[in-house]
């Protein structure tokens, strides 16, 4: 939001949902609830605005605790199980276990998060052999995959040493080597699979991995890309409708901002 309509809103409250011009259902797939003190504001905010389910982002006995308390809202994606540094070798011992115990609680979904910036927390990516027997896991148990391969361009040019970390294209073959591997397995990837500045190469790999999805979570950094080539948006969105879903990263911390959640 930006300009009148934000403006509009700081002053009568976000309290006031705009109206809706469609009916139904709303899912949001990508959410984040790690502060148990305040995940009650998700919650409001979500019945607020029209919500039906959240899929929550959150270690699974985390998750958990936050379903038996929001049964009707809260879909559990467990994770992210691999961003913890300095007990690498337990992370991975770990991992399968969750996987195998998040099956047993009926979570969809397993998080990875394979952002340019795991290079300063783990010394494996996602295509490493060493997280072989957790995506077999993954598929043995029926589960999905919802990961974060890819930032913002302007991340790349001004933020990541690409010595280090990468050019942005470097961050793709290691998720298309997953999916040609588990072509069985759903692979939802996060924020417009991380590249909505490229809808050209996002279509080509839609067409190429039938088992590929997208989320539109990142809301400012996806209508600030999208709002830039508005016409091939909408083409892309048309051609692509049951391969993108709604999300928008909602991310509750300690000390709120209700425009958090708008």
């Amino acid at each position: 939001m930006h300009g009148q309509p934000l403006d509009e809103a700081r002053a009568t409250g976000f309290a006031s949902p705009p109206p809706r011009k469609v009916r139904g259902a709303i899912i949001d797939v990508h959410t984040h609830a790690t502060e148990p003190a305040t995940n009650h504001e998700l919650i409001e905010a979500a019945r607020l605005y029209g919500i039906t389910t959240l899929v929550v982002i959150a270690p699974l006995d985390d998750g958990l605790a936050l379903q038996r308390r929001y049964p009707r809202e809260v879909a559990l994606a467990v994770g992210p199980i691999l961003s913890t540094p300095g007990r690498q070798t337990t992370l991975l011992d770990d991992a399968v276990e969750i996987v195998r115990r998040a099956r047993g609680h009926g979570a969809p979904l397993i998080k990875f998060w394979f952002a340019p910036r795991i290079r300063d927390r783990l010394d494996f990516l996602l295509d490493s052999p060493r997280l072989d027997p957790v995506f077999q896991a993954i598929a043995d148990e029926g589960l999905g995959i919802l990961v974060h391969v890819a930032d913002p361009d302007r991340w790349f040019e001004r933020k990541y040493d690409p010595a280090k970390y990468g050019t942005k294209a470097d961050q793709y073959p290691m998720l298309e080597t997953r999916l040609r591997q588990f072509p069985t397995v759903p692979f939802l990837a996060a924020h417009m699979g991380g590249d909505p500045e490229h809808l050209d190469h996002l279509a080509g790999l839609l067409g190429q991995y039938p088992n590929l999805y997208l989320d539109t979570s990142a809301t400012k950094w996806i209508v600030r890309e999208l709002g830039r080539q508005r016409t091939a948006a909408r083409e892309f969105f048309r051609r692509w409708a049951d391969r993108i879903c709604f999300g928008t990263d909602q991310v509750v911390v300690k000390e709120s901002d209700r425009v958090r959640y708008t």
